[in-house]
């Protein structure tokens, strides 16, 4: 995307009250309250983890919005870094889309982080997209936990999205994968 880093200013100025305690504390209460859906209702969702394959064998269309929900949640977690980097005053020279393992991924050069001399900012800089992702978990996690047991498409949507969400955190807090 030509002018990241205007764009990331702009986008900084718009949401700039995520990025404070508050903020984070909103972000991290919206991932934990998850929690209370998946609690009270974990024998329905539970279930239709099991009905998953074959609903979405007999229902591929229905891929098409979990991607499209999938994209959204990686492009809020890459901005996230990137408006966390704005933040403390670094740069974002690069983002865009660009095609990795045959999907299609959105990426935020935050590079200019590692140049922070409190390593505090850097460690924000990090978090920043696993807290976002966090977030989006509880939100999908209540979207499936609203409908479990209904066999409707927004069960199977939620339950898809909260697995690739864990999947997700699961894979940014990897230490032994590069990136």
């Amino acid at each position: 995307l030509p002018d990241a880093d205007g764009f990331m200013e702009r986008l900084h100025g718009l949401v700039s009250p995520l990025v404070s305690p508050w903020g984070s504390a909103v972000l991290l209460a919206a991932g934990l309250s998850g929690l209370y859906p998946f609690l009270t209702r974990a024998d329905a969702m539970l279930a239709s983890i099991h009905g998953m394959k074959g609903y979405f064998l007999s229902h591929p269309w229905m891929l098409i919005p979990v991607y499209a929900l999938l994209f959204i949640m990686a492009v809020s977690h890459e901005l996230a870094h990137g408006i966390v980097c704005k933040h403390y005053g670094g740069r974002v020279d690069r983002m865009g889309i660009m095609f990795y393992l045959a999907i299609f991924i959105f990426y935020c050069d935050t590079s200019s982080a590692w140049n922070f001399r409190e390593k505090r900012k850097r460690v924000m800089v990090s978090l920043a997209g696993p807290l976002a992702t966090f977030a989006f978990l509880g939100l999908s996690l209540w979207m499936w936990g609203l409908v479990a047991g209904t066999g409707s498409a927004l069960e199977m949507t939620g339950a898809a999205l909260a697995v690739l969400s864990l999947v997700t955190l699961a894979m940014n807090f990897n230490p032994f994968i590069r990136m």
